[in-house]
């Protein structure tokens, strides 16, 4: 992630490089890596967002894997927070803030129209409710849609709820669990020990087991 405080930040830090298949690495192309958006720090700009009323942007880099220096702090004023991840950003921050991040983003990459108030960011939809005086008061989060896109399990009919799926249920069974799984830690840990139960039964899952 990125943090700014102040005017800590300059195209160079905001600069990725595109490596090439061809290009060597560690010979002609120097280092490349996408980072990844931890869940803790994707909390932490939903949580500065909401306390000190700035509401998130998303935004996305095309085709580019990211890399550059390292942010450095040049005053004590935490006015933004930016984690990314891979080729999308999310910002929270003052507006003269993120409009200078767009700016310079534009200005080196294609960048795709930033969507603020409502957005989806690594999976999770994100909106912004305000009061009737345009204060941000709230950021709810949801994953309705990922959860709707979820595959239910085709089990073959079978009287017996204590009969072990065969190999094609089984993998089924398996990837359902680590999509449910993957939710629970992100918006949904009301169903946690239900996953955690059944994730528990992967080795020699049964028709019950599908069926809940």
């Amino acid at each position: 992630m990125l943090l700014f405080f102040g005017l800590c930040y300059t195209a160079d830090l905001l600069r990725r490089c595109l490596a090439l298949k061809m290009l060597i690495p560690r010979l002609n192309c120097g280092s490349a890596f996408s980072p990844t958006c931890s869940q803790s720090s994707w909390h932490v700009l939903l949580t500065l967002g909401a306390h000190r009323g700035w509401a998130p942007i998303a935004v996305e880099i095309s085709t580019a894997f990211l890399q550059g220096g390292a942010p450095f702090r040049d005053h004590e004023n935490l006015c933004g927070w930016a984690p990314v991840h891979v080729d999308d950003i999310s910002i929270a921050g003052t507006d003269s803030l993120i409009s200078s991040i767009l700016e310079a983003l534009h200005g080196v990459f294609s960048v795709g129209s930033g969507k603020r108030e409502k957005y989806v960011f690594c999976g999770v939809h994100s909106e912004c409710k305000r009061d009737d005086d345009g204060n941000l008061i709230e950021i709810t989060l949801d994953q309705q849609k990922y959860i709707d896109e979820i595959a239910e399990i085709s089990l073959e009919e079978s009287t017996d709820r204590g009969r072990l799926l065969n190999a094609k249920e089984t993998t089924l069974y398996r990837g359902l669990i680590g999509a449910l799984s993957w939710c629970t830690g992100q918006t949904r840990p009301d169903f946690s020990y239900s996953v955690c139960r059944l994730s528990q039964r992967s080795s020699k899952p049964t028709v019950l087991d599908g069926l809940q």
